[in-house]
């Protein structure tokens, strides 16, 4: 996990050992397509870091008055 994490732009300037001690919080979750990483209102329990792919944000609008 820590080489991945190496990898990423948001950890790009810590240290190894920063690292070390982040990389055992991580996780590799696999999601296909369709799939949702998390909806507009769950608890913040974690970060998701896009190792390949693509995500689409998608946020509701309501217009009123039309």
């Amino acid at each position: 996990m820590s080489d991945l994490l190496r990898t990423c732009e948001l950890f790009r300037g810590m240290d190894d050992p920063a690292l070390a001690r982040l990389a055992p919080l991580g996780r590799p979750k696999a999601v296909r397509q369709g799939e949702y990483l998390f909806l507009m209102g769950d608890p913040a329990e974690c970060i998701h870091v896009v190792q390949q792919g693509k995500i689409e944000l998608c946020f509701p609008f309501s217009f009123s008055g039309s």
